[in-house]
């Protein structure tokens, strides 16, 4: 598997701490979200179950039950989310990140990853 973090059995292996860590970050961030209240929080509660990301057109789906459960301006409404999201995230060393490859995919990304 090729994503920004790998998963052994139940041992996550953080990016960031490269596992040295007590608890890597996204188990911590796994541990802090086991579900979703907010709109941010079911952003993040599915990016950690995807890890090779989502594109907005899921991501909308995912958060409104679908294409014709959500605003009249999803794509707008979906910006900030994410940006309540990436508030979140951010004590934990973590954002949501935008990676171009044809279709942009959202996904999340250690900041340290991030900054290089």
């Amino acid at each position: 598997m090729t994503s920004h973090h790998s998963e052994r059995g139940a041992e996550s292996i953080c990016p960031c701490c490269h596992g040295k860590g007590k608890v890597s970050g996204l188990e911590a961030i796994r541990m802090r979200w086991p579900s979703a209240n907010s709109n941010a929080e079911k952003i993040i509660v599915a990016l950690l179950d995807r890890p090779l990301g989502m594109t907005s057109e899921q991501l909308i789906n995912h958060i409104w039950d679908g294409p014709d459960g959500g605003p009249l301006d999803a794509n707008n409404a979906l910006q900030t989310h994410k940006c309540f999201a990436r508030n979140l995230l951010r004590p934990f060393g973590w954002t949501v990140s935008r990676k171009q490859r044809g279709v942009p995919v959202y996904r999340l990304e250690c900041l340290e990853e991030v900054a290089q």
